[in-house]
């Protein structure tokens, strides 16, 4: 009785190894070449995904270090990184067999990217009033910002009560005039995360044409980290050929 259950065993054990599809197993390897950038002061969680051989894996950190603040957890990197730079270090991994593979991996850790501002701009021709809705992306705990739009005054006028905030969540301050916009952005009680919208404002064309603007951002992050961006959007308006251009001399 004894002798059959330990044929069970051997049985059950083998046959927890990974297949290929002829049946034959197949060899213990690393999937992962490479892992995601991690950010300072950000939780970060990178895997490290093993296949073949026989399982259970084991994983360990066989050569280099880890950025301060990770650490190797089974099959993952966790934890939050605390200092800037690239690390290089080795990860071995072995399986139920005793057999053992190894991956090299260099990990950046650098300061996280900052916000985007966008304003939604139409890319056609505006014959009446358009209105344009400002929403942050990618935010990482968006402290404020400031952003100053610029638009041609000539082909176009603020009007000044369509000025207004997107949600309670946010203190404005604003101050225009001709041909722009400065507005002040804060957080109460936290600090913004993701993508929200935040203001909107509407411009009145004086003559159909396309709109152009161009934005100045200063973004303000946690530890009082200042970033800033000039972008554009919309489309430059079309010059209007003179009637009487190509007359002279005639």
């Amino acid at each position: 009785m004894r002798f059959y259950r330990l044929c069970f065993l051997l049985f059950f054990l083998v046959s927890c190894a990974t297949e290929s599809p002829d049946g034959s197993a197949t060899a213990l390897s690393i999937k992962v070449d490479a892992l995601p950038p991690a950010y300072i002061n950000e939780a970060y969680t990178g895997t490290i995904r093993a296949v073949g051989g026989l399982t259970p894996y084991t994983f360990k950190l066989s050569k280099g270090s880890l950025p301060p603040g990770l650490s190797l957890q089974g099959g993952e990197i966790r934890g939050t990184p605390t200092e800037e730079g690239e690390f290089t270090f080795t990860i071995t991994v072995s399986d139920g067999k005793l057999s053992s593979t190894f991956q090299d991996y260099t990990l950046s850790v650098a300061p996280p990217p900052p916000a985007e501002l966008t304003l939604n701009t139409p890319l056609t021709q505006v014959q009446r009033a358009v209105t344009l809705r400002g929403d942050i992306k990618k935010a990482r705990g968006l402290q404020g910002f400031r952003t100053l739009v610029k638009w041609d005054a000539n082909l176009f006028k603020l009007l000044p009560e369509s000025i207004k905030r997107n949600n309670e969540a946010y203190l404005i301050f604003f101050d225009e005039s001709q041909g722009q916009l400065r507005i002040d952005v804060g957080m109460v009680g936290g600090s913004l995360t993701g993508d929200r919208r935040v203001f909107e404002f509407t411009l009145e064309p004086l003559k159909p044409s396309n709109l152009q603007l161009e934005i100045t951002s200063e973004y303000i992050g946690e530890n009082n980290q200042h970033h800033h961006a000039t972008t554009s959007e919309g489309t430059a308006p079309q010059e209007t050929q003179d009637p009487d251009a190509g007359q002279e001399g005639e």
